[in-house]
């Protein structure tokens, strides 16, 4: 018997989520089918805002993250 699809949202824990936030490098993270889950403020500069990407082309995150006070 095939194992069961999981079709519920991923989610980043916690633990992936607060390294994901002080590293000093350029960083996503990424769900099972590639959906861009998080990112820190050093891979928005890098790559520009998620949000300003058109809907047919990135699968929103679960949570917004939280903006940078660096402009």
């Amino acid at each position: 018997m095939p194992a069961r699809a999981d079709h519920a949202p991923e989610r980043v824990p916690d633990s992936t989520r607060r390294p994901l936030r002080v590293l000093d490098t350029p960083a996503v993270v990424l769900g099972r089918h590639l959906d861009l889950l998080d990112w820190n403020p050093l891979s928005q500069a890098l790559l520009g805002d998620p949000g300003d990407h058109p809907p047919d082309r990135l699968t929103p995150p679960t949570r917004a993250p939280p903006r940078s006070s660096a402009s």
